[in-house]
Formats: C-alpha cells, sequence, structure tokens
C-alpha cells in the first residue's frame, strides 16, 4: 500500500485493509523496488512450502487433513479423496462429514467440537464410505496446532484405515466366546494355565 498518510494508526489501518506493507511518501524508486522484491520472495518461498508439504501430504500412507480455528477444514491429502472418492470441492469445509458413516457422524463430530473447546488432542475409531460404497473402520487422530507466540491455528490430523485389524480382532473375540460356550457344556474340566500358574481360562465345571 502506497499511501500519503503516516502514523501508526494509518498503518494500521492499511493493514487492516489487507495491505501486505505500507510505504509512505516521499519514498525512493530504490526501496519501493527492494520492498517489492522482498515480497515477490517470500511469496515464492510460501508457494515452495505449501507445495512441499502437499507433495509430502500427497504421498504418506495415512490420509491427512488440516483444520482452522473456526473448526473448518482447509486442506485433505490425496489419501482422503481417492478413498472416499469425493472430490476436493465438496470435501472441505464440512463437506468431509458426509463421507463418515450416518450413525458415526454426530459422536465424530462431538468429539472433534470437544476437544476443539479445550484446545487438545483426540482419538477415535468411526465408519467411513469407501470409494465403492463399503463402509470401512478408520482411525481418527487430530493434534492441536499452535503459532509461536501461542494463538490457536487448529488441528493437523490423520486418518487410517484399520478395518482388517478391527475385523479380525472381533473374529477372534467372536472365537473365543464360542470356545468358552461350548467348554461350559462338556462334562469335563477344561482350564488352561500360563507357566506362572494363573489359570487364564477355566470351564463352568471348575465352579
Amino acid at each position: 500500500l502506497l499511501s500519503a498518510r503516516a502514523g501508526e494508526e494509518a498503518r494500521l489501518d492499511g493493514f487492516a485493509g489487507g495491505a501486505d506493507d505500507y510505504l509512505t511518501k516521499p519514498f525512493s524508486a530504490r526501496e519501493l523496488i527492494a520492498r517489492v522484491q522482498t515480497h515477490l520472495e517470500l511469496a515464492k518461498i510460501r508457494r515452495e512450502s505449501e507445495l512441499r508439504f502437499r507433495e509430502l501430504a500427497d504421498t504418506a500412507p495415512a490420509m491427512l487433513f488440516l483444520t482452522e480455528p473456526d473448526g473448518r477444514c482447509t486442506f485433505l491429502s490425496r489419501g482422503w479423496l481417492d478413498f472416499t472418492g469425493q472430490n476436493e470441492a465438496d470435501a472441505l469445509g464440512p463437506g468431509w462429514a458426509h463421507a463418515v458413516h450416518p450413525d458415526d457422524r454426530e459422536g465424530v463430530l462431538q468429539t472433534f467440537r470437544a476437544a476443539s473447546a479445550k484446545r487438545e488432542p483426540f482419538s477415535l475409531d468411526h465408519r467411513v464410505r469407501r470409494h465403492d460404497g463399503q463402509y470401512r473402520w478408520a482411525m481418527c487422530a487430530g493434534h492441536p496446532r499452535f503459532a509461536p507466540n501461542g494463538t490457536w491455528l487448529g488441528y493437523v490430523g490423520s486418518v487410517i484405515d484399520v478395518h482388517d485389524r478391527k475385523e479380525t480382532a472381533h473374529a477372534l473375540e467372536e472365537s473365543q466366546r464360542r470356545l468358552h460356550q461350548v467348554s461350559n457344556h462338556v462334562p469335563v474340566l477344561i482350564g488352561y494355565v500360563e507357566r506362572d500358574g494363573h489359570y487364564r481360562f477355566a470351564n463352568a465345571q471348575y465352579e
């Protein structure tokens, strides 16, 4: 912003209006060129930094996201878009929630809002609709972001497909339940004892 107005109040008004810098008259051509070149270099560095971040995020094995202080999602990695089939325009803002299972959606949003209010990390499992329409279990974790001066910036987080692991754990639990059920109806004593002598399992005949 170039202006004939000087003073702190004028500069603050200029920055509030969206100016990157404030230069008052009179000024030399060298000073103007130097400031413009500095801002062009800074803009180039920011663009390159953002490009590197996106490249890293898009090649990460997890689906990554960024949110703002007001809760809006402003970045989703290519992993999320490929997994859910959403396009970026539909997924950003509150749109990502449409890929969450309807039965889990409100719980996910409540967990996110509660953590945001306290500026603390969060983690939970919920189902996400894959691009083929199948709902898969995923683990979502968010870590709060703060500026160097302590200003709250929102969250950086990840979403990981844990469906196979969760299904395996469920199958194991079901197998153990059936084993207990069967063993409790046979007329013999059945037990499993650890090396230290502690019983890990004993059927109803031991009672």
